[in-house]
C-alpha cells in the first residue's frame, strides 16, 4: 500500500517491536480511561462547592498527558524498530 494512507510499520515485525506497540495502546487506553472518569464526574464536582475543582481537574488532565507521553515513547520506538533491516536475515546471507 502506498501514499498517505499506507501503514505506519515497515516491514520488519519483531516480538519486540509487536510488544512496544502493546504497550503504548494500553498507557493510551489508561490515559482515555482517566479523561472518561473526569467527564463522568464533572458534573457531580461542579455542584460541590467544597472541593477544588480546578486542582482536580489539572491534576487529571497532567496525569492524562503523563500517560499519553508514555504511550507515545514506545509507539515511536516501536516504529524506528520496524524499519530496521532485519540483522539475523543480513547475517546469514553473508555467510
Amino acid at each position: 500500500m502506498k501514499g498517505p494512507l499506507k501503514w505506519p510499520l515497515g516491514d520488519h515485525l519483531s516480538v519486540r517491536v509487536v510488544m512496544l506497540q502493546g504497550w503504548s495502546y494500553v498507557f493510551v487506553g489508561a490515559a482515555s480511561l482517566v479523561l472518561t472518569v473526569l467527564l463522568v464526574a464533572f458534573p457531580t464536582l461542579l455542584r460541590n462547592d467544597t472541593l477544588p475543582v480546578r486542582w482536580i481537574v489539572a491534576v487529571v488532565l497532567s496525569l492524562s498527558v503523563l500517560l499519553l507521553c508514555c504511550g507515545a515513547v514506545p509507539y515511536v520506538w516501536s516504529l524506528v524498530l520496524s524499519h530496521r533491516p532485519n540483522l539475523t536475515l543480513r547475517n546469514q546471507n553473508r555467510t
